[in-house]
């Protein structure tokens, strides 16, 4: 399994589909021995999280479904560990700035978020989708070349 590739190719899936009132997506994939649970909280501590895998057809319908601005769980970042495994919705997670970070000129927190977050021990990489449905993925800091997962799946 590359977690990365098919992280991204969720992502696109996602980002492919005509979705009203489309809020955008924020995926910390962890893992779960290294990462520092203090770093999030649940917005939503109510809500029981369905433990669907990245490569699942129901999560990219859930995911959909939760980034959707009228749902409740829109908010905050959902986290996917080194399994591939969805394990927590709608978390508030701000890592540090990083002042040598410049955020994106185009987008917004959860773009600056996840650039500053993917830094964090523990953090494998983070993936987005903006509410325009553009796609990054940052790991230790840095954009991953979306063109070069593209290739592998060819």
């Amino acid at each position: 399994m590359d977690i990365l590739n098919d992280t991204y190719k969720l992502l696109r899936k996602i980002a492919n589909k005509d979705i009203e009132h489309f809020t955008g997506i924020g995926l910390v994939v962890y893992d779960e021995e290294t990462f520092d649970a203090d770093c999030h909280c649940d917005l939503r501590p109510d809500i029981i999280c369905p433990k669907y895998h990245i490569s699942d057809e129901e999560i990219c319908d859930y995911l959909i479904g939760v980034s959707k601005h009228e749902n409740t769980l829109h908010d905050g970042f959902h986290m996917v560990n080194e399994k591939g495994v969805l394990s927590y919705v709608a978390q508030y997670f701000v890592p540090p700035v990083i002042p040598s970070l410049k955020p994106h000129q185009d987008h917004g927190v959860r773009v600056y978020s996840s650039m500053c977050g993917s830094v964090l021990p523990g953090v494998l990489f983070i993936g987005v989708i903006s509410s325009n449905r553009d796609i990054y993925i940052f790991r230790n800091g840095e954009y991953v070349d979306l063109n070069r997962l593209e290739e592998r799946e060819e």
